[in-house]
Formats: C-alpha cells, sequence, structure tokens
C-alpha cells in the first residue's frame, strides 16, 4: 500500500476544502452534527481492498446500508481522528495500535445533517474484526479496483421525505453502496491512480 499511502498523503488532498452541501440538499431543520469515519486499506490474497461494514437494521438513519467504519464525536474526543479510531474500535474491534493512520480526506456532508470527515490508513496484516453485531451484522473487503471501475457505476432511485431522488452508487457482487460513502470512495479514487498499485509493495 505504499503507492497509495503516497498519494493520499499529498499536501493538494489534505487541503480540499469538501463538500459544503450535499446533492440531495440539507433539510434546514436538521442541526448539523460532525461526525468521522476510517477509510481502511489492506491487502487480501495479495489484492487491495478497502473495508465496509453494513450498519445494523436497527440503527438510525443509515441502518443497513454499506459504510465506513466510524460515528459521531463525543465529548471525550480530542480530534476527529479520535473519533474515528475510537468507533472503528467500536465497531469492529480493532485497536488504534493495528492501524497506520495516513490522514484526513476531504469531507462530505450528508442530507441527514452529518458533517462526515474520512481518515485513510491501512490495517496491520495481523488485524482481526471482532464486530459488534448491535451496530454491524456484516463486513466486506472490497477490491480497490472495482471501486475504481467505471463498469460497477450505478444511479438507484429511493423515496425519501416523500421525494423521489436519484442517487449515484456503486455496485459489488450484490453490494450496493451508496449516498455519503459512494462520494467518500470518488473523492478517494480520484487522487489515487488505481494503474500504479499494479506493483504496489504492501
Amino acid at each position: 500500500m505504499t503507492f497509495a499511502k503516497s498519494r493520499l498523503t499529498r499536501p493538494d488532498v489534505r487541503d480540499l476544502p469538501g463538500e459544503f452541501a450535499p446533492p440531495e440538499g440539507l433539510d434546514p431543520g436538521l442541526p448539523k452534527r460532525r461526525a468521522a469515519v476510517s477509510v481502511l486499506f489492506a491487502t487480501r490474497d495479495e489484492v487491495p481492498t478497502i473495508l465496509l461494514i453494513r450498519r445494523a437494521a436497527h440503527r438510525g438513519n443509515h441502518r443497513t446500508e454499506w459504510a465506513f467504519p466510524g460515528g459521531v464525536v463525543e465529548p471525550e474526543d480530542a480530534t476527529l481522528l479520535d473519533t474515528a479510531l475510537r468507533e472503528t474500535h467500536e465497531e469492529i474491534g480493532v485497536s488504534p495500535s493495528l492501524i497506520d493512520s495516513w490522514g484526513p480526506l476531504p469531507k462530505v456532508v450528508t442530507g441527514t445533517g452529518y458533517e462526515v470527515w474520512p481518515f485513510a490508513g491501512q490495517l496491520c496484516d495481523n488485524a482481526r474484526l471482532t464486530p459488534e453485531r448491535e451496530e454491524v451484522d456484516d463486513y466486506a473487503y472490497i477490491p480497490v479496483d472495482r471501486l475504481a471501475d467505471a463498469s460497477a457505476r450505478r444511479q438507484i432511485t429511493l423515496m425519501r421525505n416523500n421525494l423521489t431522488r436519484q442517487w449515484d452508487a456503486i455496485e459489488y457482487q450484490g453490494r450496493i453502496i451508496w449516498g455519503a460513502t459512494a462520494r467518500i470512495i470518488h473523492n478517494t479514487m480520484s487522487h489515487l491512480d488505481i494503474t500504479g498499485m499494479d506493483n504496489d509493495p504492501a
């Protein structure tokens, strides 16, 4: 993952302001809340992948969605990175000591009122996931080349707040990744030349 780390820690990536408004529009009655997530790279069977989790069916606005490990900022969190690492530990049982943290990616803002700050990093090879089943009901390692592949792009139509909207999405083996997660993936892939990862050492 040396190549990915070098690409995603460049100053022009860190300094990007990100998205100040979601494409679907923010309900003006919703308060903004800050959240942070971990965009974790891992090598599986010599293939560069990114870890996603599926949120449990009873977990709020984003239940059953494919997402990055993470959650809302709590008072005890000194930094947004601390939020991402704490929530990752709580959700999938991976200690911060088993994550090589690279740095921040551009934020996104969701229509449900969250300002989401992603942090890229790499799972150590000996990291073992133990999902908290109250929060996570599945996880998957998605190949990076699939996330960057235009043929994986989809548009889905959903009803939300009595309005029908179309959303950009990514499909992988029947999994549909959409919303803020798909936008974070798009931002990440836009700064990662996949052809340069062909001979990237883990």
